[in-house]
């Protein structure tokens, strides 16, 4: 038996003509349980009374984020800035469960078992806050410059090392924009 909830929701609001806010959140819970048995009528768990497994299992994940773009045109200049802040936030819970020695053969539920084989259960929790920017830039539509900055704290990193920085420049050239390449058939060319 599985059962899914998801949702996706946002907010957009234009402050000025170039800068918008937006603001993004997605839930999604996840419900599982299994349920096996064995009769103890025959096969091999009628020398144990039927035996019975069970496993269900909880997982919710939470994602949110908050982006601020700026992105004016000057002449043959474009320009887009973003900012933006990020939290995830995944929480998981496992049951599992081993039971023999059923009393009534037509029952797989645990009350109705006589002898505990195993039960574990355990929790997994993951959380991650994130800040990010990114500027994009180009001089009509043909020479382009982009670069990025992000800075995570995980719950995964080691304590004294809880947060982690990555970065990322770039730079592009669109050839077929250039006049003195307009008339090129480019099919011809790479053949």
């Amino acid at each position: 038996i599985s059962d899914n909830v998801s949702t996706r929701g946002y907010l957009n609001i234009n402050i000025l003509k170039d800068l918008v806010f937006t603001a993004n959140v997605a839930y999604d819970v996840f419900n599982t349980k299994r349920d096996y048995y064995t009769t103890p009528n025959g096969g091999d768990a009628k020398n144990v009374g039927g035996r019975g497994y069970q496993y269900g299992e909880r997982y919710t994940a939470l994602n949110a984020n908050q982006l601020l773009t700026w992105s004016p045109s000057f002449g043959e200049h474009n320009l887009n800035v973003l900012v933006g802040h990020e939290t995830k936030s995944d929480d998981s819970y496992t049951l599992y469960g081993h039971m023999t020695n059923f009393v009534n053969p037509t029952v797989s539920d645990f009350a109705n078992a006589t002898v505990y084989q195993d039960l574990s259960s355990y929790r997994s929790d993951y959380f991650l806050e994130g800040v990010f920017g990114r500027v994009e830039y180009n001089y009509a539509n043909k020479y382009y410059f982009t670069a990025s900055y992000r800075t995570d704290g995980s719950s995964r990193f080691a304590k004294d090392k809880r947060w982690g920085s990555f970065w990322a420049v770039g730079a592009s050239w669109n050839a077929k924009a250039e006049n003195f390449l307009k008339d090129v058939d480019w099919v011809e060319l790479l053949k």
